[in-house]
This record gives C-alpha cells, structure tokens and sequence, in this order.
C-alpha cells in the first residue's frame, strides 16, 4: 500500500542481518520475509524462491524486528 511504504523504513538483508537501507518518517516498516521465518520442520523453509513483502506497524516493529535484529 502506498500511503504507508512510502515514508516507511526499508529493511534490507546484509551479512549481518537485516539493514536499514532508507529511514523511514511514519514509524512502519517494510522488509522482504524469507522461507526461514517458517518453522524449522516446513517444507518451505530451506527455500531460496520463499519470500513475501511484509510492512509492520510501530508496535510490530519494536516486537516482531527485535528477533530479525
């Protein structure tokens, strides 16, 4: 959705983890998920093709990034 990506931090995956790649003004924040946010014993979860948008709210962002952090 526009009105909420486009003043959103933008989540990138470095080395290291995830990476602000653009500082956001509205407090969402935006990511790409990947097959590893599954469970471990999911089919999906070794596979590279596995990723899916996710935007997160500033109560999402401070729970949910805490463990992708």
């Amino acid at each position: 959705m526009p009105s909420i990506a486009d003043n959103a931090e933008i989540l990138v995956l470095g080395q290291r983890g995830f990476e602000t790649a653009v500082k956001g003004t509205n407090g969402f924040v935006c990511l790409v998920e990947r097959g590893w946010d599954k469970p471990f014993d999911d089919a999906e979860f070794w596979s590279p093709k596995m990723r899916g948008p996710d935007c997160l709210n500033a109560a999402a962002a401070r729970t949910v990034l805490a463990r992708l952090r």
